[in-house]
């Protein structure tokens, strides 16, 4: 009976309306209230209840709630470290209802310090905005309270509480890079009742020295450690809590300045002062132009938030990107799909295109059918993005992450993984950050697939919860079509005059190969001159590195006929169907190419270090299409003789073809348009 009224009266989406959950602080203990809204139901018999839930282990401790219940440091210690969740459980008879509580003002900087078991509890909001702790051991607390900037000055000061005085003998300020780095602040210290004032300054004579020698473009993160006797017994990075002007998630930048004043160097050098989103405070020291591109980065996130509350969604309107603004992959090859299908009758097109050597003008050229053209330096590209109802893109868009709910996203993705990826990342370093990527995979409606491989790998690895759509890759139609009039096209355009086999040479990047501005480079492994003086008579060389990579490949005048640097087009595609035999290394082009069923070399002279520093999905690594060659000897016996190896290799390309290029042969494109966007 109970039950049948409950289910008569209320549902877990009238009980979040009904009910907020309050929070105070009072000495070793937090206190919830309970907040009944305006309209909200008074249900007889119903139970109510504050749950509070560790995230991992699932432990959970719970007590009744009537107006308001308390929390003591003793009732918190039964969780372990790490995040808990409340939670208001309702229950009626035997049927029970748990909604998460709304992350609202009051929450803000609420923390419990146990001192006699020695945590620090502290709420924060989730990126869903509810409310959730975390609970670290230790006794330090530590906050930002004010930045002054005044000409050249920039001073920070604020407090840090410790829960018991007698475990340590010395504070200090401590900053640590993200790429390995330490350094420590020259930081004045007072005493002031039972906190610590600090206060310290990035233009004293001492911090200049000291900024002097750290690496232009890492980013460090600021922190008050405790010691005892030389030793730290505990850390706390400083917060920003307390600083009004980062209510909003595009207040990104803090402070900033150029310092070349107090910096050596011939260069602008700037420094940017700001708070990542779990309120941690970080500085960067900066070349000029990196500078000028996190501030824009900042106004950009403003740009979008203003759009997103201001515009309704155009359901007409189709947003595509590839690889943050280039016309390429498998969203060029969808857009060119509805193009030919006739959808551009029915539906609005935008393109996200950047490229610094091609203007508007220029860009009509390459991109066919007309569409209205931004790149993520103008304003039109976050109001489009904005109200666009469908959104199409092989990567991320950039740090935007939120999406509305009329909203379709349709993640394309780019090949197969060799690489590992996401939460499938094991080693220690894998220099790739997957937080922000790991928050806009919650945003994609559908995510495309090449083989059942990958669709198993992307669920497991990005914890993908949505429709995938195991249909093959729509760039990889173009192995099942007559190419022969944009072969010669191609060839003209490059200026290759050879009737000679092409080779195409397409490695990855490293994660952990950097110049000194902080952009990745890739050390090209192949000997040109051995090659050129043993393969020129019957081979010409294409190479094309990966686009993150931005050192150019320096190639001799003498080798012009037989070696081409294409590093800078975009279209990998394009020059697979030019080429006669692919070498690679670890980058998941050679999944795709195979559906050419042409030979494949691996060119892998680093290959021990390349799994330690990212890591490989091994079996695929054991079940190769095509030799693993480790130095150029190797490489020109291989090429000398490559009929004799593709004998050698047919029936393992073979079972790879038929495991990883099963689906999508030709009509990749059509199906996923038809299946997003209905048949017109």
């Amino acid at each position: 009976m109970l039950e049948k009224i409950f289910k008569s009266y209320i549902s877990a989406e009238e009980l979040d309306k009904m009910y907020d959950m309050g929070l105070e602080e009072s000495e070793n203990s937090l206190i919830f209230n309970l907040m009944k809204n305006e309209n909200s139901k008074s249900i007889p018999f119903l139970k109510k209840y504050v749950v509070l839930k560790h995230r991992s282990s699932k432990k959970e401790i719970s007590k009744e709630i009537s107006k308001s219940v308390k929390f003591s440091g003793d009732d918190v210690s039964k969780l372990k470290s790490g995040v808990i969740d409340p939670f208001l459980k309702f229950k009626l008879g035997k049927k029970t209802i748990q909604i998460r509580p709304k992350f609202i003002k009051q929450h803000e900087d609420k923390s419990l310090l146990d001192n006699k078991n020695r945590y620090i509890l502290e709420s924060y909001p989730t990126v869903n905005k509810k409310i959730s702790f975390v609970k670290r051991d230790g006794v330090l607390k530590t906050y930002l309270e004010s930045v002054e900037e005044t000409a050249h000055r920039l001073r920070l000061s604020g407090k840090v509480k410790v829960l018991d005085d007698g475990e340590f003998d010395e504070i200090e300020m401590f900053a640590e890079s993200n790429k390995g780095g330490e350094l420590h602040i020259p930081c004045e210290w007072k005493e002031n009742g039972e906190y610590y004032d600090f206060a310290f300054d990035f233009d004293s004579d001492e911090m200049a020295e000291k900024l002097k020698g750290i690496e232009i473009n890492s980013a460090w993160t600021l922190s008050a450690i405790l010691k005892k006797d030389g030793e730290e017994i505990d850390r706390d990075n400083l917060r920003t809590n307390k600083i009004s002007s980062f209510e909003k998630e595009a207040d990104y930048n803090l402070q900033s300045m150029k310092i070349n004043d107090f910096l050596a160097g011939d260069k602008d050098i700037c420094l940017l002062l700001y708070s990542t989103k779990s309120r941690n405070l970080k500085f960067q020291i900066l070349s000029e132009e990196r500078y000028e591109k996190q501030i824009m980065k900042a106004k950009n996130l403003d740009r979008y938030q203003y759009f997103k509350e201001t515009l309704d969604i155009d359901d007409d309107l189709v947003f595509f990107e590839s690889f943050h603004g280039k016309y390429n992959n498998n969203p060029k090859y969808l857009y060119e799909k509805m193009l030919e299908l006739g959808y551009d009758s029915k539906f609005k097109f935008v393109w996200s295109f950047k490229d610094e050597d091609v203007d508007s003008t220029g860009a009509q050229d390459i991109i066919p059918g007309n569409p209205i053209i931004v790149n993520d330096e103008e304003e039109d590209y976050y109001k489009y993005l904005a109200s666009a109802k469908y959104k199409i893109n092989n990567a991320t868009f950039l740090n935007i992450i939120d999406k509305r709910k009329k909203v379709v996203h349709l993640q394309t993705w780019h090949g197969t993984p060799l690489k590992r990826l996401g939460s499938d990342i094991d080693v220690e370093n894998p220099g790739v950050s997957w937080n922000h990527f790991n928050n806009e995979v919650k945003t994609w409606n559908y995510l495309i697939s090449a083989n059942r491989f990958s669709t198993e790998t992307f669920k497991r690895a990005f914890n993908y919860k949505n429709k995938v759509l195991e249909m093959g890759y729509p760039a990889n139609d173009i192995f099942y079509q007559d190419n022969e009039m944009k072969i010669n096209e191609l060839k003209n355009k490059f200026d290759i005059d050879t009737d000679k086999k092409i080779i195409l040479y397409a490695p990855t990047f490293r994660d952990n190969k950097f110049d000194e501005e902080g952009n990745r480079i890739f050390d090209l492994e192949l000997d040109l001159n051995k090659l050129y003086n043993q393969l020129n008579d019957k081979y010409f060389l294409i190479i094309k590195t990966h686009y993150v990579v931005s050192k150019e490949l320096k190639i001799d005048e003498e080798m012009k006929d037989f070696v081409i640097d294409l590093s800078n087009h975009d279209d990998i595609h394009e020059l697979f169907i030019l080429a006669d035999i692919l070498i690679t290394d670890y980058s998941s082009v050679f999944f795709d190419y195979a559906h050419s069923k042409r030979p494949i070399l691996f060119f892998m002279p680093d290959l021990e270090e390349y799994i330690s520093s990212r890591g490989v999905y091994e079996d695929i690594l054991e079940n190769l299409p095509g030799p693993k060659v480790i130095d150029n000897d190797e490489l020109i016996d291989c090429l000398n003789d490559i009929d004799k190896v593709e004998e050698e290799y047919s029936k393992s390309y073979e079972e790879f073809y038929n495991t990883y290029c099963d689906e999508g042969h030709g009509d990749a494109s059509e199906r996923i348009v038809e299946e997003v966007f209905g048949k017109l």
